[in-house]
């Protein structure tokens, strides 16, 4: 039961604003990828085992440790997110910006949860993403692709497609 109460008091939020092909993404954990010729990530994951967060986390008198997976204080497996008064003086809210632009190359914009993208390759989800008629689509099928393999957290995915006018 404790364990269930501390998962619901975090949160994570990715803010994607889209204005003349410029992405500003705010992140909390590996939550949003840009796809467009190529696989880009633009995210990077918020997790304790990276060697960056961890000593931040350490530094701030928290520990990391395995439990499954690597978890701040052996508890969350994210070293971003608010809400959590037990592990607030470890795990800020303090967002990681990243602003990229865009020609009109870019086609498709994935934006999901650490749920997807533990179990579904960056490539994947491009293919995918490109592929399906409506985003709606794919992201349905991404979700499900990751939920029949198992993907153990929960899953959050919306997919923008962007048909640009070739013809002018």
């Amino acid at each position: 039961m404790m364990v269930q109460q501390l998962q619901l008091q975090f949160w994570w939020v990715t803010v994607c604003m889209l204005q003349m092909l410029v992405i500003l993404v705010l992140l909390f954990q590996k939550l949003a990828k840009v796809l467009h010729t190529g696989t880009m990530a633009l995210s990077e994951d918020h997790k304790p085992n990276r060697i960056d967060e961890r000593k931040r986390i350490e530094n701030a008198g928290g520990i990391v440790i395995w439990a499954g997976t690597w978890r701040v204080g052996g508890v969350l497996a994210m070293s971003r997110a608010f809400g959590n008064r037990l592990l607030k003086p470890y795990v800020v809210a303090e967002p990681e910006i990243q602003e990229e632009q865009f020609s009109d190359e870019l086609e498709c914009l994935v934006l999901a949860s650490d749920g997807l993208w533990d179990v579904v390759e960056n490539e994947e989800a491009v293919s995918l993403g490109k592929s399906e008629d409506t985003p709606e689509s794919a992201a349905r099928k991404l979700t499900e692709i990751a939920y029949s393999r198992g993907s153990a957290d929960n899953i959050t995915c919306i997919v923008v497609q962007f048909h640009h006018d070739k013809t002018g």
